[in-house]
């Protein structure tokens, strides 16, 4: 692949930071899966953590190649530190930016931005996986709010983040009509761990499962 001189810059700048803060602690990472929190203001200086975020709400107005590209660089050394650049890109930063409301979008891309918040995907669920249109996790309208009830699994960083977009059932129609997402925070019970996370990803991710019931 060829480079621009922005991109082998950018490059250079990530193997830079990966020598110097990642590679001393990746062996660690993996042998205690403990969450490397001392990196999160270092990726968020760097923009890694809110890629996506357009510049007029404060974000680096980046790009999936320059993601890749960083991505690539971390892998070299840890994948689960690659894992964490760009988290926040599917967890709250692209479905806002696509499909939530200005009012939606001045609320939370600006949060993103300032590469501190981290976020989580509350999509896979224990009988079906990721397989939206077979789960069972419903969202019931109270008043302005909703009540959910369900349980969600495998979810990549759900023990650190800040904010979960949640996928639930908001009808009975079957297939993906009925479905929705959602994003909450601090509203949820959280179970232990199904079981170690090296059977279901890479060290250091935190997989989470959540149970809500009201």
């Amino acid at each position: 692949m060829h480079l621009t001189e922005e991109q082998s810059a950018f490059v250079d700048s990530i193997r830079r930071m990966v020598e110097r803060h990642i590679a001393p602690i990746a062996a660690e990472i993996d042998e205690t899966d403990r969450f490397p929190k001392e990196l999160v203001p270092i990726f968020g200086d760097m923009g890694l953590l809110q890629q996506w975020v357009p510049e007029e709400y404060g974000g680096p107005g980046g790009n999936l190649t320059m993601l890749c590209l960083a991505k690539h660089e971390i892998a070299k050394v840890s994948m689960a530190c690659s894992i964490l650049a760009g988290q926040n890109s599917m967890g709250m930063v692209l479905p806002v930016l696509h499909f939530g409301s200005e009012e939606q979008k001045r609320r939370f891309l600006p949060l993103a931005a300032k590469g501190r918040t981290l976020t989580a995907v509350a999509m896979s669920e224990p009988h079906c996986g990721s397989d939206v249109a077979a789960m069972k996790t419903k969202a019931v309208r109270d008043g302005s709010s909703y009540v959910i009830n369900g349980q969600k699994c495998f979810i990549t960083f759900g023990s650190v983040a800040d904010w979960v977009m949640l996928f639930a059932r908001t009808s009975e129609g079957r297939g993906v009509d009925g479905t929705k997402a959602s994003i909450s925070r601090d509203s949820f019970v959280y179970e232990k761990m199904v079981g170690p996370a090296s059977q279901y990803y890479y060290q250091g991710d935190h997989l989470r499962s959540f149970v809500l019931s009201r």
